[in-house]
């Protein structure tokens, strides 16, 4: 897309530094005229993310962003707005790095990481993105997995926090609709990219994982950002609501 064309205002990537989260920061440059590279711990990795942004024509900006802090969040609008005049859509590809085993073995602790990030902190950007969201009739969406739509022993701590976060996304849809604002979701798959990606590489992903996938692979992490980038964008405007798989087939 040509610098005339891209959407007036800022896209603010949660987790942006990561490995499917920095894809996606690279994809949205070729549609808003600026992207903050939202990050938690990775300063450097997010700089170089940026970097390769700016290279693709978008403007740039590096934000330290946590979910669970209001304060954080506000930052991250004021920081849209100073530097493209409004916040155009909000990506979270945040999340936490999950431990699978029975229900009955995961500890309490892990649940209330998942749940305090995958829910209540989405549950926090919300609030804090929504107002601006509805100035720019932006958009909002989400990864989540498709572990959400479909359970499978042991991954209870990934199915659960994600399926209730798609039902805040679908609530959010119905309720902010009339002020032109667009909810999604995209389940992704097994990518070979970040906690994912590490995964795979340190064998901890059975192969067995890869014959249940029609596709007969895993993932690449730009073919999740494309699928993000597109619900983000204006060409997904009359697209709200929907939760769609970026999974090879997985879900099936």
């Amino acid at each position: 897309m040509s610098t005339s064309a891209r959407e007036t205002g800022a896209a603010l990537v949660v987790g942006g530094s990561g490995g499917v989260g920095s894809a996606i920061c690279e994809a949205l440059a070729a549609d808003f005229s600026h992207v903050l590279v939202g990050y938690h711990g990775r300063r450097e990795r997010a700089t170089e993310v940026a970097g390769r942004v700016r290279g693709l024509g978008a403007g740039a900006t590096v934000v330290r962003l946590d979910v669970k802090d209001e304060h954080s969040i506000a930052d991250a609008v004021t920081h849209a707005e100073r530097s493209a005049g409004s916040l155009a859509a909000v990506v979270y590809a945040g999340g936490t790095r999950k431990t699978f085993d029975f229900v009955s073995r995961t500890p309490h602790e892990d649940w209330l990481a998942a749940l305090e990030t995958d829910v209540l902190g989405f549950l926090a950007l919300a609030r804090g993105t929504l107002p601006s969201l509805r100035k720019a009739h932006g958009s909002l969406v989400a990864t989540t997995t498709y572990q959400a739509g479909r359970l499978e022993v042991k991954g209870a701590l990934s199915s659960v926090p994600k399926a209730a976060l798609e039902r805040v996304v679908a609530v959010i849809a119905r309720e902010e609709g009339r002020y032109g604002v667009r909810a999604n979701a995209v389940r992704l798959g097994w990518i070979a990219a970040g906690s994912g990606g590490d995964m795979i590489r340190a064998g901890a992903v059975d192969a067995s994982q890869v014959r249940e996938i029609p596709l007969g692979r895993y993932g690449r992490a730009e073919e999740a950002a494309a699928a993000v980038a597109f619900l983000a964008s204006r060409r997904a405007s009359f697209i709200t609501g929907a939760m769609l798989p970026a999974d090879g087939g997985h879900s099936l």
